[in-house]
């Protein structure tokens, strides 16, 4: 149920990082917020994930990783699944034309307004 920490609907998240403190502590903001969460390594992990458990509602993935970087598995996982939403995140500046992209570290609220932006219908596309 949306609250004022969280005023979206419960959602089912991806969040794709090799960094464990990253990872691990996004989610469980976001399982505390009242989200599913799944985690995965990286973009090979996040596949597999995918094609065994089916889409979620939104995937949100760090662009430097090894195996399969977040750029290899957004035209990977965008190829199979079209309206998955993705979310782009990096410690390193934004590359040119990448749609949907927040610099880390990322303020929570900033994360919540980008996760509304990309999940709830008639919300404005741009994201900060």
């Amino acid at each position: 149920m949306p609250d004022a920490t969280n005023p979206l609907p419960p959602l089912l998240i991806l969040v794709v990082d090799d960094e464990d403190m990253v990872r691990e502590t996004t989610a469980w903001l976001l399982a505390d917020a009242g989200h599913a969460v799944h985690e995965a390594v990286d973009g090979q992990d996040a596949l597999d994930f995918l094609d065994e458990q089916g889409p979620v509602d939104l995937v949100i993935t760090d662009i430097n990783m090894p195996r399969l970087d977040g750029l290899a598995f957004r035209r990977q996982a965008k190829s199979r699944w079209p309206g998955l939403p993705i979310l782009l995140i990096s410690g390193r500046p934004q590359p040119p034309g990448l749609p949907s992209f927040m610099a880390k570290p990322f303020r929570w609220e900033a994360l919540m307004a980008a996760i509304a932006r990309m999940t709830v219908p008639d919300q404005p596309a741009h994201i900060n």
